[in-house]
């Protein structure tokens, strides 16, 4: 009885063969996936919302000088004003002279690029790429099949 226990124990449940340098080989830890996996992706979320924060602020500043301006013309003109075509046509033209400069300032485009690149980055790590052409591949089959009947 005790050799048959002994042999099943062996078949089902094998000892397993630890080297002493398994955890060590290229790793410092033993915790290597988590040092290499989750903190990266925590690195990576945590640019992306950082820069997302700079790029929101940035394009915050933009509105609130472009809102002064609506504002200080509309109360230059409230009361004389008549033609509000007219009205219109020079609060867009101040918009667009405000957002041109604004958008085309050099932090600008360097925080606008910061963003593109971190959320590209945290698309990447996350595997959403991939999920989006799985999901774009079944849905071309999916049509493929419909369209057939």
């Amino acid at each position: 009885m005790k050799s048959q226990i002994g042999l099943l124990g062996t078949h089902i449940m094998p000892k397993p063969n630890f080297s002493s340098d398994q955890y060590n080989k290229n790793n410092n830890s033993t915790f290597y996936f988590y040092r290499n996996s989750i903190v990266d992706i925590f690195n990576v979320f945590t640019r992306a919302l950082s820069s997302s924060m700079q790029f929101n602020t940035e394009l915050c500043k933009a509105f609130a000088e472009a809102s002064t301006i609506y504002f200080s013309e509309i109360s230059k003109c409230n009361k004389t004003w008549t033609d509000l075509f007219e009205l219109d046509k020079i609060l867009r033209s101040k918009f667009r002279k405000v957002f041109d400069q604004k958008f085309r300032e050099e932090k600008f485009v360097h925080i606008l690029s910061d963003t593109v690149a971190s959320y590209s980055e945290l698309a990447g790590i996350a595997g959403t790429g991939k999920m989006y052409q799985h999901l774009s591949n079944r849905l071309s089959v999916w049509n493929n099949d419909f369209r057939a009947n």
